[in-house]
């Protein structure tokens, strides 16, 4: 199993990137700030 870390993952690159990845069954570790919104990340 693959896995992948993204930081700054409420962003607009790594967002998609992210939902990518785990289409092609890597597991991701997203970090972000404590004050970046979250809602860029539900969908995944």
């Amino acid at each position: 199993m693959n896995k992948a870390i993204l930081s700054g993952a409420t962003g607009f690159v790594d967002t998609h990137l992210c939902q990518e990845l785990i289409k092609n069954g890597v597991s991701v570790y997203a970090l972000c700030r404590k004050d970046s919104p979250i809602r860029s990340t539900q969908n995944v």
